[in-house]
């Protein structure tokens, strides 16, 4: 199926701005609807003050395909958008006639450091998961009877 993804950008007070994934719609014109019922969303959250933390739409919309039955699902079901599945960066370009931008290599980059950090602290883990119980001391040697060293 073939989609719109909309990458994002996080604020945050106090600490800056970093990459927030992605969106995926089924027109472009669902863009512009999902940002407009996310920020009705806050403004009704935040009685009209400006989060401590939101996102928005970071360039331009891409066209991509997606194959992955339970996200085309939740796409078609969806009213005007979903986030993308897990962590991963947006799916490959689909084949289309009209010029479309490439998600950002600053994403790709992001998502490609955030599966490193995942990766080493399973590792970690494992390596540091206890395996079997330690096994018991051996009993004491029992001292030999008329033995006197002394």
């Amino acid at each position: 199926m073939k989609c719109w993804a909309q990458e994002w950008t996080e604020s945050e007070r106090g600490w800056g701005k970093r990459p927030d994934g992605y969106t995926l719609h089924k027109s472009k014109e669902d863009i512009k609807a999902f940002l407009d019922a996310m920020r009705a969303r806050e403004a009704e959250q935040y009685k009209g003050a400006t989060p401590d933390e939101y996102s928005y739409p970071e360039g331009k919309a891409t066209l991509v395909e997606i194959t992955d039955e339970a996200v085309i699902t939740a796409l078609k079901n969806s009213q005007c958008g979903i986030w993308g599945p897990g962590r991963n960066p947006p799916p490959a370009l689909a084949e289309a006639e009209e010029l479309v931008d490439p998600p950002s290599p600053a994403l790709v980059a992001f998502y490609k450091l955030r599966q490193i950090e995942e990766d080493l602290h399973e590792a970690l883990h494992e390596a540091t998961r206890p395996s079997a119980p330690p096994a018991p001391p051996p009993p004491p040697i029992p001292a030999l009877q008329g033995d006197d060293h002394s």
